[in-house]
Protein backbone atom coordinates (compact mmCIF):
# COMPACT_ATOMS: atom_id res chain seq x y z
CA UNK A 1 0.00 0.00 0.00
CA UNK A 2 1.31 3.41 -0.95
CA UNK A 3 1.93 5.77 1.98
CA UNK A 4 0.32 8.71 0.11
CA UNK A 5 -3.04 7.05 -0.58
CA UNK A 6 -5.78 7.35 2.07
CA UNK A 7 -6.99 4.12 3.64
CA UNK A 8 -10.34 2.82 2.36
CA UNK A 9 -12.86 2.10 5.13
CA UNK A 10 -16.06 0.19 4.41
CA UNK A 11 -19.25 1.54 6.01
CA UNK A 12 -20.64 -0.57 8.88
CA UNK A 13 -23.47 -2.97 8.05
CA UNK A 14 -27.04 -1.75 8.62
CA UNK A 15 -27.73 -4.41 11.27
CA UNK A 16 -24.99 -2.97 13.47
CA UNK A 17 -26.99 0.07 14.62
CA UNK A 18 -29.68 -1.82 16.62
CA UNK A 19 -27.03 -4.02 18.21
CA UNK A 20 -24.91 -1.00 19.15
CA UNK A 21 -27.95 0.76 20.62
CA UNK A 22 -28.79 -2.35 22.63
CA UNK A 23 -25.29 -2.60 24.04
CA UNK A 24 -25.32 1.14 24.83
CA UNK A 25 -28.69 0.84 26.57
CA UNK A 26 -27.59 -2.16 28.62
CA UNK A 27 -24.39 -0.37 29.66
CA UNK A 28 -26.38 2.72 30.63
CA UNK A 29 -28.73 0.68 32.82
CA UNK A 30 -25.87 -1.24 34.44
CA UNK A 31 -23.95 1.94 35.19
CA UNK A 32 -26.92 3.91 36.53
CA UNK A 33 -28.43 1.16 38.69
CA UNK A 34 -25.91 1.46 41.59
CA UNK A 35 -26.41 5.23 41.67
CA UNK A 36 -30.19 4.81 41.77
CA UNK A 37 -29.92 2.31 44.63
CA UNK A 38 -27.61 4.67 46.52
CA UNK A 39 -30.02 7.58 46.09
CA UNK A 40 -32.98 5.49 47.24
CA UNK A 41 -31.09 4.21 50.29
CA UNK A 42 -30.11 7.77 51.24
CA UNK A 43 -33.71 8.96 50.94
CA UNK A 44 -35.20 6.00 52.84
CA UNK A 45 -32.79 3.91 54.91
CA UNK A 46 -35.34 1.15 55.58
CA UNK A 47 -35.97 0.56 51.87
CA UNK A 48 -33.06 -1.88 51.55
CA UNK A 49 -34.30 -3.88 54.56
CA UNK A 50 -37.77 -4.19 53.04
CA UNK A 51 -36.29 -5.20 49.69
CA UNK A 52 -34.21 -7.93 51.34
CA UNK A 53 -37.33 -9.34 53.03
CA UNK A 54 -39.19 -9.30 49.72
CA UNK A 55 -36.33 -11.00 47.87
CA UNK A 56 -35.92 -13.70 50.53
CA UNK A 57 -39.52 -14.76 49.99
CA UNK A 58 -38.71 -15.45 46.34
CA UNK A 59 -36.02 -18.00 47.22
CA UNK A 60 -38.54 -20.80 46.72
CA UNK A 61 -38.61 -19.98 42.99
CA UNK A 62 -34.90 -20.57 42.35
CA UNK A 63 -35.22 -24.27 41.36
CA UNK A 64 -37.70 -23.27 38.68
CA UNK A 65 -35.39 -20.54 37.42
CA UNK A 66 -32.54 -23.06 37.20
CA UNK A 67 -34.79 -25.43 35.27
CA UNK A 68 -35.73 -22.63 32.87
CA UNK A 69 -32.08 -21.75 32.35
CA UNK A 70 -31.28 -25.38 31.60
CA UNK A 71 -34.13 -25.55 29.08
CA UNK A 72 -32.98 -22.37 27.35
CA UNK A 73 -29.41 -23.68 27.19
CA UNK A 74 -30.57 -26.90 25.53
CA UNK A 75 -32.72 -24.94 23.07
CA UNK A 76 -29.83 -22.61 22.21
CA UNK A 77 -27.46 -25.55 21.69
CA UNK A 78 -30.01 -27.15 19.36
CA UNK A 79 -30.42 -23.96 17.33
CA UNK A 80 -26.66 -23.49 17.03
CA UNK A 81 -26.17 -27.12 16.02
CA UNK A 82 -28.81 -26.99 13.28
CA UNK A 83 -27.91 -23.52 11.97
CA UNK A 84 -26.41 -23.28 8.53
CA UNK A 85 -23.34 -21.23 7.92
CA UNK A 86 -23.85 -17.94 6.06
CA UNK A 87 -22.24 -17.92 2.67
Amino acid sequence: MDAHQPMQIDPPPMGLLPAALGVFGAALVLLSLPAAIAILSILDGRLIDRAQEWLSSGAALTPYLDLGRLGLSVALATVVRTAKEDQ
